[in-house]
């Protein structure tokens, strides 16, 4: 059992190679994403963290633990510890990296953490952050109609 995260269960033979059939797919896409060396490493690790993570305590945890306030820069960042990336929704504003991790729960409008309203921080920040080059965008949520309102933005 984890300290951390006393409600992950061990992993059976069947969710092991599901998880690692993901971070093989996840290393052939960023690899064929045509990135810098750098941002391609950072990707892929900052990947390989999350789809872990999701893989032992599910999405909806990882949610929300990793929207909580101050959860990316603190030593015990589920998404990864001084990983010099942006990530929203965030309560740090902090200096601008090529890499954004959106995560969204829902569609909501109403809710900030909602896909529509990440849709909108992720456009708010590219805006401000021209350095941002990549935008890894996690969702559980995925409706075309709600994307179209950011796709020409993107």
């Amino acid at each position: 059992m984890n300290s951390h995260y006393p409600h992950i269960n061990d992993f059976s033979a069947e969710n092991e190679a599901l998880l690692q059939r993901t971070l093989e797919n996840i290393r052939k896409t960023v690899f064929n994403a045509d990135l810098d060396p750098q941002t391609e490493d950072l990707v892929e690790t900052v990947l390989s963290r999350v789809v872990t993570t999701i893989g032992q305590i599910g999405y909806d945890d990882f949610h929300d633990t990793a929207s909580l306030p101050g959860a990316h820069g603190s030593p015990k960042s589920i998404v990864g510890a001084g990983m010099p990336i942006n990530m929203v929704p965030s309560d740090v504003l902090g200096a601008c990296h090529p890499v954004l991790l959106a995560i969204a729960k829902g569609k909501n409008k109403r809710s900030l953490k909602s896909f529509p309203m990440v849709m909108r921080q992720v456009r708010k920040h590219l805006i401000q952050c021209e350095l941002t080059q990549t935008v890894l965008l996690l969702t559980d949520t995925w409706d075309p109609s709600l994307f179209e309102e950011s796709a020409e933005d993107l």
